[in-house]
Parts: structure tokens; sequence; C-alpha cells
């Protein structure tokens, strides 16, 4: 096996909650309580009834819960089902340089392993750390090594590979083989078509994180593989500083349930917005000056909720409209809101060089509201909130959870939730926690 290999073995075999930096393990509490919220809340889109569905009809079994039901099923089956519904309104964090959402395709599979193992938030949260630092390198090493944008699934599956073997308890051979199993059965997912025509397939998120988790079982009853994608030229290197950079500081937070790709617009109109005082029957015109791939956005009138999502214009309406975009904005009715509807006609977006030349390292825009008195209202340059340039506390994430379930958990089972995330150093049993999401 190569060094690259036997690193990344040894990093995730070392693990543990104790030896974390506390800045990480502060922010892995963060990215926690983020992960939790954007399952609990996307139970509620009509992907997550198919993933449970699929679940319990064709991976059944008694190893993990399907969040915020009260089914079980085989620990594939639960990592399918919690990874459809967490990706389900795009509000999952992301990494920009790989473009996609290490925590979502890693946090189903490691889940479900914290569950049959009944082990304690702090190995949850150390296995949920070895996860993300090795999806995000296995993301930036694909991406280098292949020159094609390979979404979450492709390299989450590794990641959520390498947590479910830290909790399984495989050895650093057994663990090697997972990383390998999982990297050569990942789903290629080429996200660009999702872009385009929207659709449940979305990130990949579900299908790699189900991979990964099988990835570990498989290498746990003997299955061999090959080399991993760290063996490449461009995948070794990234495996030097394990231990002593955490790429999980480099995450964002997103505030918004549509693609990160037009937050920036978002958080730009609603500023304007509050400072002007402007109604949406005010405006003339939105003109968007931003990078080609926010530009290539679905910018039809939205038939379900991932058109809604993966949409350049209709989440600028609705924010203009309802002053958030949230759950509320991207399912149900309110997908048919006539005054959203008539305002995206009067939304366009251009591709902007400068925004262009700064992508994926950042993602900015510029935003222009035309009024029907002939004024002319200019943002500047905006990136997207939750930046790690701009880095959320606490009390922003707890505050995103509130939001994101206060349409489908009780306020009283989410303060206990909170509580039990936020106390690690008591290291609550896993199982108490998922009693409070069941």
């Amino acid at each position: 096996m190569s060094p690259s290999d036997e690193r990344m073995a040894a990093f995730i075999s070392d693990i543990h909650w104790k030896t974390l930096p506390s800045e990480v393990q502060d922010h892995i509490v963060l990215c926690a309580i983020d992960l939790f919220g954007a399952v609990i809340a996307g139970t509620a889109a009509p992907v997550a009834e198919i993933g449970q569905n699929i679940a319990k009809k064709h991976f059944p079994g008694h190893g993990a819960s399907i969040l915020m039901t009260s089914e079980r099923a085989s620990l594939p089956g639960a990592a399918l089902a919690n990874g459809l519904a967490g990706n389900a309104l795009d509000i999952d964090d992301g990494y920009r340089l790989i473009k996609g959402h290490p925590g979502m395709a890693v946090f189903p599979a490691v889940l479900a392993a914290a569950e049959q193992q009944s082990c304690g938030l702090q190995a949850f949260l150390a296995a949920l750390t070895a996860a993300y630092e090795t999806a995000i390198r296995a993301g930036l090493a694909m991406q280098r090594h292949y020159d094609y944008y390979h979404s979450t699934g492709a390299w989450g599956a590794v990641g959520a590979a390498a947590g479910a073997a830290k909790l399984l308890g495989l050895t650093e051979q057994e663990t090697i083989r997972a990383l390998a199993v999982a990297d050569f059965h990942a789903p290629m997912v080429p996200v660009m078509r999702s872009v385009a025509f929207p659709s449940h397939c979305k990130d990949g998120v579900g299908w790699g994180a189900m991979a990964g988790i099988l990835a570990a079982l498989m290498a746990k009853e003997g299955f061999t593989g090959g080399p991993s994608i760290f063996e490449c030229p461009e995948g070794g290197p990234l495996t030097a500083d394990l231990g002593r950079r955490y790429e999980i500081m480099n995450l964002y937070f997103k505030p918004y349930t549509c693609c990160r790709w037009a937050h920036p617009a978002v958080r730009a109109v609603l500023d304007l917005r509050r400072a002007h005082g402007f109604s949406p029957g005010d405006i003339r015109r939105v003109r968007i000056l931003t990078f080609q791939a926010s530009a290539s956005l679905y910018r039809g009138k939205p038939r379900d909720t991932e058109e809604a999502q993966y949409n350049g214009v209709y989440p600028v309406a609705a924010a203009l409209v309802a002053g958030e975009v949230g759950p509320r904005q991207v399912l149900g009715s309110f997908l048919s809101n006539p005054d959203v509807l008539a305002l995206m006609d009067r939304i366009e977006v251009q591709a902007d060089e400068r925004c262009e030349q700064a992508f994926p390292a950042r993602r900015l825009c510029e935003v222009e509201v035309t009024t029907r008195d002939g004024g002319i209202l200019r943002s500047g340059v905006y990136q997207a909130e939750g930046e790690p340039e701009e880095p959320v506390t606490l009390p922003w994430i707890v505050d995103k959870f509130f939001r994101l379930t206060r349409d489908v958990l009780p306020r009283e089972r989410a303060d206990k939730l909170i509580g039990l995330l936020t106390s690690p150093a008591d290291d609550p049993p896993m199982g108490r926690i998922l009693d409070l999401v069941r």
C-alpha cells in the first residue's frame, strides 16, 4: 500500500476527541448542530419520503434510525435515507475549492455507525472530524487528478468510509481497503446536469453516504481494493499535513435553502431592501452580475422544490417578497406565490468577468435594482454570508437550527438536542441524542 494511504489510515485510527485542538472541537460541534438541523428540516421535503420508503422496502434491518420517523433500516439504508433528507433543502455546509457539501456526505454514515456501536458524543465527533478531513482531501485530489467537476457523492463516499471505519473498529489495513473501495465505487456525480436540469439527483449526497458505509462494511469482511485517490500524484501531498491542518476550519455555512451560488445575490437584495425600504411592487428591474456557474443556474418558474433551489432568480424573488429564503419558501404552496413569480420576470442574470476570475475561491456578485420611479440602487460587490473569512458563531448556528426545524421539531425537543450537542465534555450517549430525533 502507498505511504499516502497509510498516512490517511493512521490519522483516522489515531484521532481522538481529547487530543483535538480546542478550536477544532468547537468547530465540529457547530458542524454537528448544522447537520442535524439540515436532516430534520429536510424530512419535510418530498425526496425524504422517497428515501425513507426505499430504505424500509429494500434495505430492511435494525442497524440505525431513519431520523424523524419511528423506522429503522440497515446501516446503508439509513445512510441513504438520512443523506437524501439532509441535502433535500440544500442548506448543508460546503467547502469552496471542491464546490460541494462534505458534511452531509459523511454525517449519515458516521451517525449510523455511531448508533450501531452505541458510542458517546465524543467518539462520534472525533469520527466525524476524520470523515470531514478525508472527504475534503479526496475532493481536492479528484478535482486536480481528473480535471472534471465531480460533486459531493464522488469524494464524500471516501470520507464516509473513513468515519464509518473509525467507529466500526476497522484495522488500519482494513481502513485502507475501505477508502479504496469507496473511491472505486463512488458515484461520478456530473452535478452541472442538475444545475441545468434540477432533480432529486442533486449532489449525489445520499448515494455517496451509502457507498461509503458499504465500503467500510465490505472491507471489514475482507473485500479488497487497490490504492485510493490519495495514491495519485495529486493526492499524496494532501495527506502530508494531516493532524496539523484541519480543513473543517475552512468550511462555509449556509443561511438560505438554495444553491450557494445564489446566496451572494440573496444577501445583497435583502440588504438593499432593508436599507431603502422598497417593496416588490416598487421594482422595475433587478440585474445580477455574477460568475458563470451562477449564471448557469436554472431560471424557469419552479414546479418543485429542486427547481426552486437550483435557480438563479427564484431565491432572489422569494427573498424580496418574504424577507427570507428558508424551508417555507421552497416547499409547498409558496412555490406558486404570484408576487414571486411576477418578480422573477423582472430579474436578469449576467456573467461578469470580475466575479468569474475570483471563482471558486470566492463567490461574488453585484446587484442593481431599478425602481419604478427611475431610481437605481447598487449593492456593490457582495459575497455569501458564512464564509470562512466571516466565521459563524455558536449563536448563529443555533438560531439557524431553530429557524430550520421550527415546523417539524417541537421546541422542547430542539432545546434538549442543542443542550446535548453543546455538552461534549459530558459525553452523552448517542442513543440519548437520537431519542430526540426519532
